[in-house]
């Protein structure tokens, strides 16, 4: 399976942000937040994803969005157990996932985040449809 991430993989939608935001289940392993909502209706990718970092905790914009660039590249090299999930279970996902911290964390810590992080979407993946 091909390890990009598409601009149509981006979640982007004023509607589908509200809508995750308002509805969708969450979960936090500090410093990473991850919040999600399953859907039959079909996207435009299995997975639809949105990236954020507070400009509460982490003050200077470079730092923002090295963050975000470390995140969106964990994502990608682990995301495949998570799409062919939902591809078993034909689900669609809306996805947030939301940095929390204070000061900047490593890659291997936030890659390792990440996986601990879809393990469980994964699973509520397949409790819901199983």
């Amino acid at each position: 399976m091909k390890q990009s991430f598409n601009k149509d993989e981006k979640l982007k939608s004023k509607k589908q942000i509200e809508f995750l935001f308002q509805r969708g289940k969450s979960s936090v392993i500090y410093p990473l937040k991850i919040i999600w909502y399953f859907t039959e209706e079909p996207l435009q990718a299995r997975a639809k994803v949105l990236i954020g970092a507070s400009r509460r905790g982490l003050k200077k914009a470079t730092d923002r969005n090295k963050t975000k660039r470390r995140i969106r590249e964990a994502y990608r090299r682990n995301k495949n157990n998570m799409i062919e999930s939902l591809e078993k279970t034909d689900q669609y996902c809306a996805l947030g996932i939301l940095y929390l911290g204070k000061e900047m964390s490593s890659f291997k810590e936030m890659e390792k985040k990440i996986i601990d992080l879809m393990h469980r979407l994964i699973e509520d993946n397949e409790k819901n449809s199983g």
